[in-house]
């Protein structure tokens, strides 16, 4: 049996990506999907997959911008000096 591509799946998951694979009774040949589903996020149908893929692209979208916000409201700017001046 092929694993090369589990082996690959594992790569991208470890690097924190998601693993999609298509459905063994979607597949022209089962063997490799077979395979790779022990490690997938996702096992669909390949008309399935694009959208799956935009959903996926979204929400990350969007927890990347819910942190980028919870950053920024802990960071407060860095006021500039000011100087009075006095006449003495």
């Amino acid at each position: 049996m092929l694993d090369d591509g589990t082996l690959g799946l594992q790569i991208v998951k470890s690097e924190g990506g998601v693993a999609m694979v298509q459905d063994p009774v979607d597949a022209m040949f089962d063997s490799m999907p077979r395979s790779a589903m022990r490690t997938a996020d996702f096992v669909l149908r390949a008309a399935d997959m694009p959208q799956k893929i935009i959903d996926v692209a979204s929400s990350r979208e969007e927890q990347a911008g819910m942190i980028r916000d919870m950053l920024m409201a802990k960071t407060k700017p860095v006021e500039k000096p000011t100087r009075s001046l006095r006449s003495i």
